[in-house]
């Protein structure tokens, strides 16, 4: 519990710091392209400052990598809360596993030996389809979804073994798992949005 409360302390201190480092740059852009005029400062107190923060502070937050952690974060609370994590600890540790446990984990392998197997076809064999027009994995399309598919790989597993281990007997019990994940995340999440603010602010200001 004490580690917990030290972590959300932690969070809150970081995005705390994260606000003021971003007040103290609106600050000191205006301030050093008020004292040098002839620098490639851009002020965000003058009128293409004030355009871009108010027109690009939904424009900033729109990338991949912000769907990337929503993703994980639900992923991660089906994963978490069907109770398939457990059956990998007791496997681990050679302890005995009901016929429900061991039926969960051969779905869950086979699940996951289908998805490798898939992804290997789309990428190995000649003329793969997501592979780069150039023939490259990176970047290409295979680059771009691996992400996201290895955190639906996460949820189908999680899924199935939620079922099968009877730990999701209703839909609801299954969406309470996704937004358990959510919940979990939410201090990176939080942490994500301003720190990516901060990013695009700086960006702008020194190197647009």
């Amino acid at each position: 519990m004490m580690n917990r409360k030290k972590i959300n302390n932690l969070f809150s201190i970081t995005i705390c710091l994260l606000c003021l480092a971003e007040l103290l740059l609106i600050l000191s852009s205006w301030l050093i392209s008020s004292a040098f005029p002839d620098s490639s400062v851009r002020s965000l107190l003058g009128s293409e400052g004030v355009r871009w923060l108010l027109g690009h502070s939904a424009v900033n937050l729109r990338r991949s990598s912000l769907v990337w952690l929503l993703l994980a974060a639900i992923s991660y609370g089906v994963y978490t809360k069907s109770g398939i994590n457990r059956c990998i600890t007791d496997l681990l540790k050679s302890r005995k596993l009901h016929y429900r446990e061991r039926l969960s984990l051969f779905l869950a392998a086979t699940e996951l030996l289908f998805a490798v197997i898939v992804m290997l076809l789309l990428t190995c064999v000649p003329h793969a389809i997501l592979l780069s027009v150039s023939g490259d994995l990176f970047p290409s399309s295979f680059s771009q979804s691996i992400v996201p598919m290895a955190c639906m790989l996460l949820l189908l597993i999680g899924t199935t073994s939620g079922i099968v281990l009877g730990t999701f007997k209703s839909a609801l019990q299954w969406t309470d798992a996704m937004t358990y994940g959510l919940r979990k995340f939410s201090p990176v999440i939080l942490l994500y949005i301003f720190g990516i603010q901060l990013v695009c602010t700086i960006h702008f200001v020194f190197f647009m």
